[in-house]
């Protein structure tokens, strides 16, 4: 029978410790938990993505986003980022590093190619200036005030909060408009 790795009392399940010592190890809220515990459970969790909280699974799934990059993400940003010695590799930077895609989703099909072959790091500057170089065909105009804006956006079909608001707005009244017309809300008045 397995021993307490701090009192010797015997015990009779899976564990180091005892439920009175393990409480004082690991149980007890508020109190930090050790450096190798946090190593190990990082771990564990490294490359794992939780799908049943990720895309059409979450609770808050509303059909998709341009900003989501897809399941392996994070470990492939980890993957380059490592790979390329954390540097930028247009001007040799080290500090505020993105890691772009070298083809759009456009050109690989609308999904997004996470391959490591597809992705480079490059600092903030550099990768701004690599999107200006691209054509501007995923310009849009903003339904409400008319200005431009780059396709993605996290306001779609607007530039702003503010115009996305006023744009809600105004679909909602129009939908209302088309349910009075048709006879479908009740006590109109």
């Amino acid at each position: 029978m397995p021993e307490c790795a701090d009192c010797g009392v015997a015990i009779g399940r899976r564990s180091r410790w005892c439920k009175k010592c393990y409480r004082f190890h690991i149980g007890r809220p508020g109190v930090p938990k050790s450096e190798e515990h946090r190593a190990k459970i990082a771990a564990a969790h490294l490359g794992v993505p939780m799908r049943k909280y990720w895309g059409s699974l979450h609770k808050n799934w509303e059909g998709g986003d341009n900003r989501w990059r897809g399941f392996a993400w994070k470990t492939q940003r980890r993957k380059v980022l490592a790979r390329d010695g954390h540097t930028c590799q247009a001007c040799g930077a080290t500090e505020r590093l993105v890691v772009h895609h070298k083809k759009h989703k456009s050109e690989t099909g609308g999904t997004w190619d996470n391959s490591v072959a597809n992705l480079v790091t490059l600092c903030r500057t550099c990768h701004n200036q690599s999107h200006r170089a691209r054509p501007r065909r995923f310009q849009c105009a903003c339904a409400i005030c008319g200005k431009g804006f780059l396709a993605g956006a996290p306001h779609a079909n607007a530039c702003s909060k503010g115009c996305k608001t006023k744009l809600n707005t105004a679909k909602h009244r129009r939908w209302l408009e088309r349910r009075r017309a048709g006879g479908l809300l009740d006590g109109d008045g």
